[in-house]
């Protein structure tokens, strides 16, 4: 396998694992998901659903130089499950891995804030972009009380080690302190 070939299966591979994350996470959430506000976004969490599932595709067609307003269009519709958020993941991710098969890594491309980088950088910022909202739906469901179990964590983050016991009391208490300071806004 040459390197580049590697490289972009390293890439949808981390892409792949964060979105059955995301869909295992999205399953915490009352439905429909509604108004109830991010916390530390300007979206709600439908939206950030949404986003969320639209990254691939919407970076590969800003990469190829469609307008924000030509990429609504292209975008499927809005995201009431998780059922939904799976199906729009994948065929986001679909796209993508299809696109970014048909580019070399050393080609360079101009994002959209005008900045000039080598298709793998760009890819390497399509990840990143993704796992912070991946992230942040996380700390979302952590900030509301919806601490997922420590089993379902250590199923969340293969790769890590497993949650001790006392780590997930520490992380139990840290959520408890968090909601007694009052500055959690369900």
């Amino acid at each position: 396998m040459k390197l580049e070939d590697f490289c972009k299966n390293k890439i949808l591979t981390n892409l792949r694992r964060a979105a059955e994350v995301s869909v295992s996470l999205s399953s915490l959430f009352q439905y429909p998901f509604g108004e109830t506000k991010a916390l530390g976004s300007r979206r709600n969490i439908a939206e950030l659903l949404e986003h969320l599932a639209w990254i691939p595709k919407e970076e590969i067609l800003l990469m190829k130089g469609f307008s924000r307003e030509e990429i609504s269009t292209q975008l499927g519709d809005p995201i009431l499950s998780t059922k939904q958020l799976a199906k729009a993941l994948e065929e986001s991710l679909n796209f993508f891995e299809k696109e970014i098969k048909c580019i070399k890594l050393t080609d360079f491309y101009e994002n959209a804030a005008g900045t000039k980088m080598t298709a793998y950088e760009w890819c390497l910022e399509v990840l990143t972009h993704f796992v912070n909202h991946r992230d942040q739906l996380y700390l979302n469901i952590v900030l509301r009380g919806m601490l997922p179990s420590k089993e379902m964590l250590n199923q969340l983050f293969p790769g890590h080690l497993p949650m001790s016991d006392k780590s997930y009391q520490d992380l139990q208490r840290m959520v408890k302190d968090y909601e007694n300071t009052n500055c959690n806004n369900r």
